[in-house]
């Protein structure tokens, strides 16, 4: 399903964080509609470094404890870039993207499919407030994130 968004923006700098493992296509491209914050044209502007820094430092202890990140939720995901990153740095076989604006879940979704295709974990997309999709739907996952709030 095509869906109809104002306008699609290369992220791909928002990614130099990780050194690329390739997860991930090259450029990042994502669909961004006006209710979604798009990224910064410089990375370390933009909430997504912080965030990305410390999913980067977190990979890195979970494989020094020989752990891993199976599924990764993503509270309040706007575009899904945040999932996006998460993929690049812990390569979890599920990601579950949720927002409060049923109008952004379908973009989200859209977007994660589209730049993790070198490792194609199953995508989920819930819509509701905070955590309550993800007990309505009885998901436990390793790692639930979120940055809020993150309203434009």
């Amino acid at each position: 399903m095509k869906l109809t968004t104002d306008m699609t923006v290369d992220a791909s700098s928002h990614f130099d964080v990780f050194g690329r493992r390739g997860l991930t296509t090259t450029p990042v491209h994502v669909s961004i509609l006006p209710e979604m914050y798009a990224p910064a044209k410089e990375p370390r502007h933009h909430w997504l470094y912080l965030s990305f820094t410390g999913f980067r430092v977190l990979a890195r202890r979970l494989v020094e404890s020989d752990l891993s990140c199976e599924i990764f939720a993503s509270i309040g995901t706007s575009s899904g870039l945040d999932a996006i990153g998460a993929v690049e740095a812990f390569n979890p076989g599920q990601v579950i993207v949720t927002d409060v604006l049923s109008s952004v879940v379908p973009i989200a979704l859209e977007n994660v499919k589209a730049n993790c295709v070198n490792t194609k974990p199953t995508v989920r997309g819930l819509c509701g407030s905070l955590v309550e999709p993800l007990q309505w739907e009885g998901v436990r996952a390793d790692i639930i994130y979120e940055n809020l709030p993150n309203l434009p």
